[in-house]
């Protein structure tokens, strides 16, 4: 077997969107309790793991894996970008990732391939999302789309959601 690297898993969950990767990381930061203490004690009052989180069942039923704002999603990127999540080092690290995303046909394709931006997309059967920080030209900005309850369930290209964040 091959040793995994923390590095390693953060590729396949941030650039690929592998859930095997983020609940392999989700474990090694001390579960979603853990992971929830810290994102309320910096802030998120909407943002929650509910996947393997004892006492979420009810929301997990309601919103699955878990459940943000586009706002929170937003605050959380720059957070990251400014190096205050976690540590200066781990935000490094975690921006880095960000701006290697494999699922560029969305909101990343709207952005010149010159300019460097750090993304994360999601998508489930009824919901798209992608949060994108810009450093563009004239000063970095930031953008969060969330769909929910979406009817159109398709994962082509001409889906209601993907067509919204583009």
């Amino acid at each position: 077997g091959e040793d995994i690297t923390i590095s390693k898993l953060l590729t396949h969950m941030i650039t690929f969107s592998d859930n095997h990767a983020s609940l392999w990381l989700q474990d090694m930061a001390g579960g979603g309790a853990a992971v929830n203490a810290w994102l309320e004690n910096n802030g998120f009052a909407h943002t929650r793991v509910n996947s393997r989180t004892a006492g979420r069942e009810a929301e997990y039923e309601k919103f699955g894996w878990g459940q943000t704002t586009p706002r929170e999603m937003a605050e959380l990127l720059v957070m990251i970008r400014e190096g205050r999540a976690v540590s200066p080092t781990a935000s490094a690290d975690m921006y880095r990732h960000l701006t290697r995303s494999y699922w560029d046909d969305e909101g990343l394709s709207q952005i010149p391939p010159t300019v460097q931006a750090a993304s994360k997309q999601g998508a489930v059967s009824q919901s798209r999302s992608e949060v994108v920080l810009v450093n563009a030209p004239h000063g970095d900005y930031v953008f969060s789309i969330i769909t929910d309850n979406q009817t159109d369930k398709s994962w082509t290209h001409d889906n209601e959601g993907f067509m919204l964040i583009r």
